[in-house]
């Protein structure tokens, strides 16, 4: 049973996917950040009739969505994964509409067995996204104290990661996962993932 998500990872990404692994540079694991994740992939299903029944099907992934709800979208994070500008050594941020850049990006959700009530961390991983802020809204502080989150999305692209997927000529939407015992070991996981340097 998923109860939790937890450590924010992402890596920029620097090759890799035409036939080679992801490789990704400038990592960062942010704690603290993560409130909710929705993954949903689009697939498109068709099947094939003869003799009057159906003798194939396909539904092959054309779409992969995320969306990360944060308690926080720090400047540093919003310009590693938003493309926005630093001005200079200044705490200014410029929003540009130039495309996002491709990144890396992973979490560690947390589980408990229904069975036997055993504690688990599930590392996700997932291999080229581009992400955007949609949409950012605030309001007054009333008379109740009332916690405002930020919201972004986006993405998947298709990589080639194996000689054999360029051979074949497949592209694959790349969702990784890594089942660990402890957090500690989920964590570094991530890390090695967005070629986070220990």
């Amino acid at each position: 049973m998923k109860i939790g998500v937890r450590d924010f990872t992402y890596g920029k990404f620097a090759s890799g996917g035409e036939g080679a692994a992801c490789v990704y540079t400038g990592g960062r694991m942010v704690k603290d950040r993560m409130v909710n994740v929705d993954y949903n992939v689009t697939r498109d299903s068709g099947r094939m009739d003869a003799d009057d029944h159906p003798i194939a099907r396909d539904n092959d992934i054309t779409d992969v969505e995320l969306s990360l709800e944060l308690a926080q979208l720090d400047k540093e994070v919003a310009a590693d994964i938003l493309g926005w500008l630093r001005v200079g050594e200044t705490n200014e941020y410029l929003e540009i509409t130039s495309a996002s850049p491709y990144v890396g990006i992973g979490f560690a959700v947390y589980e408990k067995d229904a069975d036997d009530g055993t504690k688990l961390f599930r590392g996700v991983w997932l291999e080229k996204m581009q992400m955007g802020l949609e949409s950012d809204s605030v309001r007054t502080k009333g008379k109740n104290i009332e916690y405002q989150t930020e919201t972004i999305s986006g993405n998947g692209l298709a990589v080639q990661t194996e000689a054999a997927e360029v051979t074949n000529g497949e592209y694959h939407f790349r969702r990784i996962m890594f089942d660990c015992a402890t957090l500690a070991a989920c964590e570094t996981w991530l890390k090695g993932k967005a070629g986070i340097q220990s």
